[in-house]
C-alpha cells in the first residue's frame, strides 16, 4: 500500500502538504501571490497516527474500520461505532495542528498583515448520527451539509462576524474578490458575505 512507507506524521498527507505550502511562502514571499492548499484531509482512509486518535478512545483494542463510508450499522457495536469516531477526531486534529503551523509561518515570515486567509471546506461527513456514515447524496442532515468558512482579512474589515445565512460555495469567490478590490470579471452566482446578507430562504442542490 502507499502508506507503507509511513515512519513520522509528516509522512502522512495533510503534514506533506502543508510542508510544500509553507516552502512556496518562502520562495514567494516577496512577490504577490495566491495559494490554494488542499490537503484532502480529514478523508478517508481515516488512518492517523496512533498518538492523534488514542487521546479520543485510549482504551479500543478492536478493529480498526479506516474506510467505513456506507457501513451497515448493524454489522458493527457502538464500540466500533465510537472508534470510528475517534479515527476521524484524529484526522481532523491532525490536520488542525498542521493548519496551524501554516499560520505560525505566515506570522514567522511577516506576512499575516496583508494576507487574506480563507478557510473552507466541502461538505460535513455524518458519523451514524442519522443511521448512515457518508455523503450519500440522498441526505441533506446538517451534519453533511453545514461547512465551515473562516475568513480573516487583514484589514480587520467584517472582523467577528458569524453569519447564519444560508449560503452558496459560490459565495466564496465574489467574497475573496471584494476583500482585494477586484471587480468580477464576468457575472457570477453568489454575494460578498462580509458586507451583504444572503436573504436566501432556502438553497438549492442537484445531483448528477
Amino acid at each position: 500500500a502507499n502508506v507503507d512507507s509511513r515512519r513520522h506524521e509528516e509522512d502522512c498527507f495533510a503534514p506533506q502538504v502543508f510542508r510544500a505550502a509553507m516552502r512556496f511562502l518562502e520562495e514567494n514571499r516577496e512577490r504577490p501571490f495566491f495559494l490554494s492548499v488542499d490537503c484532502f484531509d480529514p478523508h478517508e482512509p481515516w488512518d492517523p497516527p496512533p498518538w492523534r486518535w488514542e487521546p479520543y478512545d485510549p482504551d479500543y483494542s478492536g478493529r480498526d474500520y479506516i474506510w467505513p463510508t456506507r457501513i451497515d450499522l448493524n454489522t458493527i457495536s457502538a464500540v466500533e461505532l465510537e472508534h470510528i469516531r475517534s479515527l476521524y477526531a484524529g484526522e481532523v486534529t491532525m490536520t488542525d495542528r498542521w493548519l496551524g503551523r501554516f499560520l505560525d509561518h505566515l506570522d514567522v515570515l511577516g506576512l499575516s498583515d496583508d494576507t487574506l486567509v480563507v478557510i473552507n471546506s466541502d461538505h460535513g461527513h455524518p458519523l451514524g448520527e442519522h443511521g448512515y456514515i457518508g455523503k450519500d447524496g440522498l441526505y441533506m442532515h446538517p451534519e453533511l451539509m453545514d461547512v465551515i468558512l473562516l475568513v480573516r482579512d487583514p484589514t480587520g474589515e467584517g472582523a467577528g462576524q458569524v453569519r447564519e445565512d444560508f449560503v452558496y460555495h459560490s459565495d466564496v469567490l465574489p467574497t475573496i474578490l471584494a476583500r482585494l478590490g477586484i471587480e468580477a470579471p464576468l457575472p457570477i452566482d453568489g454575494i460578498d458575505l462580509v458586507v451583504s446578507s444572503s436573504g436566501r430562504e432556502y438553497v438549492n442542490s442537484a445531483i448528477g
